[in-house]
């Protein structure tokens, strides 16, 4: 064996790897003549992130071995951790011509095609891995996601059982929870025992880990420490509602640190960066490092931005804040007992609702949400029914939050509307498959094929905006209502008729229309929800009036008064303290 291979294998099979950087940094791989020395470098040098000494070894080995499948795939591995993903794609697929039941290319292939939208291949391929392995761990997992992706979410959740069986990680486990909530399936009380009975079995992981509950800081004299823990300072939903507050914060009394668990940065975590001078960039932390940084930084009180849809739910049940609080992010209990708060509202969560939660429901004047409009904001413009004499009705939520109750309500409505058309539009409808599959539901009901209108991603929030000046009347999901589409839908001018229900995620719609005094929009049941929309709809010169009138309406409602809500917020904050 080549002396400085030796070398590298030694350093890194020490803790830390050693010095096994510095001897690759010595090393040629065209020094190295075995298929086996080369593949071991390249597997070294990716997991040291050295991603062109990694590439031109297992280049290396291929041409020494070209038939192996297990090299290629190595190969896409490191192009993908490299950020070339063409060339990954590229691997995985050599691989699987190779070797076309080779499980681990046919899951990151399928990871792949899922993220780019694409969820029927993605599918398919997940459905040979498991005929391969019905026990692989990632081929659940992955199955889980691109189910949940394309509006399955009953069949989801078996699926992340089943890897939540195969693994002690959290990550099944959270995804499942999330997963239930997109269908009336699960009722709140079968949600909420799961939360807790996934809570005990996490905190009992982590026991020797958590720092116990004890007496409240002394806060006289001295700013009042606030972390807010996220991975979503960047161009996403959250940070419409959480940039007004960090920014209205008052930063005499009290001192703000975020801490940003994401790789990625844009113009919108540039932003962020400018409103604190305590900013942590925390993704490459472990979760023993994170929770080590939040109590090094003596905070005082920790906000959880992601609940159960991030990844540091370890990091919560460490308890690395004297108060602990969960916020907009996650429209249920952690089920950790290490949790104080849940930041909600009367609307949102109605009286009774405290035995959903593992944390003490917390409840803000109005809506728990403060939303700040974008700035690349398109102007208002009249209804698009002025001009071709067609209500247009649309919805942009997530595809996951669209199940068969709801399709069924929107037919009926369809159906009661005659001179009428449905435009959706989600990143799930750049999948062919997904689209048909939609169409064919409204077209088996003699609903024209042309009175359908699917729109997959659109990049651009401008463009992903005048959308809406395309639509007359939207319609909320549920039982997980739009939060981040129904602020954009009002901003817009375009009213939103939603149904209100019996937990937070069926409540938020519900919330935001109360914040804006358009109660009108609100629906008991069903029923009452397609009758609204329809009689919505021989409306028109109401909804001529209210698509002008709703923008100035939000501007100025509780919902936009950042001022005021920040300082309701804080007068929270220093109660949990006392």
């Amino acid at each position: 064996m080549n002396t400085t291979l030796k070398n590298i294998l030694d350093e890194f099979a020490t803790p830390g790897h050693g010095h096994a950087a510095c001897f690759i940094d010595k090393i040629s791989p065209s020094a190295i003549g075995t298929t086996d020395e080369l593949e071991r470098l390249a597997a070294i040098c990716l997991e040291l992130k050295i991603y062109g000494k990694a590439a031109e070894s297992v280049k290396n080995a291929i041409e020494l071995s070209p038939s192996s499948a297990k090299l290629h795939f190595l190969s896409g591995l490191i192009s993908y951790a490299a950020g070339d993903k063409a060339h990954a794609i590229a691997s995985y697929e050599r691989a699987l011509a190779l070797d076309d039941s080779f499980v681990p290319a046919l899951v990151n292939m399928a990871d792949i095609l899922w993220k780019a939208g694409k969820l029927t291949a993605a599918a398919g391929l997940m459905e040979k891995a498991l005929s391969q392995n019905t026990d692989d761990f990632n081929s659940n997992l992955l199955m889980g996601n691109i189910l949940n992706s394309s509006g399955e979410s009953v069949r989801a959740v078996s699926f992340y059982k089943k890897a939540a069986a195969l693994s002690e990680g959290i990550v099944p486990v959270s995804n499942m929870l999330m997963a239930m909530h997109y269908s009336p399936c699960f009722k709140k009380e079968e949600i909420a025992k799961a939360h807790f009975e996934a809570g005990r079995v996490i905190e009992k992981r982590f026991s020797s880990k958590i720092c116990p509950k004890g007496k409240l800081p002394d806060i006289n004299g001295r700013k009042i420490r606030i972390g807010y823990l996220s991975a979503d300072f960047r161009r996403h939903s959250i940070a419409y509602f959480i940039e007004p507050v960090i920014y209205r914060h008052d930063h005499e009394k009290f001192e703000i640190f975020c801490y940003y668990d994401n790789p990625s940065a844009d113009d919108v975590t540039a932003r962020f960066r400018t409103l604190t001078n305590n900013w942590r960039d925390t993704a490459a932390l472990s979760d023993d490092a994170l929770a080590g940084m939040i109590r090094s930084d003596s905070i005082d009180i920790l906000i959880d931005l992601a609940g159960h849809t991030g990844k540091r739910i370890p990091v919560l049940a460490m308890r690395p804040a004297p108060v602990m609080v969960l916020w907009m992010g996650y429209a249920s209990t952690t089920g950790l007992e290490s949790v104080d708060y849940f930041i909600s509202d009367r609307t949102a969560d109605p009286p009774g609702n405290e035995s959903l939660y593992t944390e003490k429901i917390v409840r803000i004047d109005g809506c728990s949400l403060c939303f700040a409009p974008p700035a690349e904001t398109p102007e208002l413009v009249d209804p698009p029914f002025v001009k071709n004499n067609l209500i247009t009705f649309g919805c942009m939520n997530n595809f996951s939050k669209i199940n068969s109750f709801i399709l069924e309500a929107w037919l009926k409505i369809l159906q009661a509307v005659p001179s009428s058309v449905l435009l959706l539009k989600n990143k799930s409808f750049n999948d062919s498959a997904i689209s048909a599959r939609i169409r064919k539901f409204f077209t088996d009901e003699k609903i024209d094929e042309k009175r359908i209108i699917l729109r997959g991603f659109e990049a651009e929030l401008t463009n992903h905006l005048a959308l809406y000046n395309k639509i007359d009347i939207a319609l909320d999901t549920f039982p997980y209502n739009g939060v981040t589409t129904t602020c954009e839908a009002l901003w817009m001018g375009v009213p939103v008729i939603t149904l209100k229900g019996d937990r937070y995620s069926e409540n938020m719609g519900s919330s935001l229309l109360k914040a804006l005094h358009l109660n009108a929009f609100i629906s008991e049941n069903i029923n009452e929800y397609i009758a609204k929309a329809v009689n919505l709809a021989k409306s028109h010169d109401f909804l001529i009036d209210i698509r002008k009138s709703i923008r100035p309406l939000m501007a100025s409602s509780s919902l936009c008064d950042s001022v005021s809500f920040t300082a309701a917020l804080e007068e929270k904050y220093i109660e949990f303290l006392r």
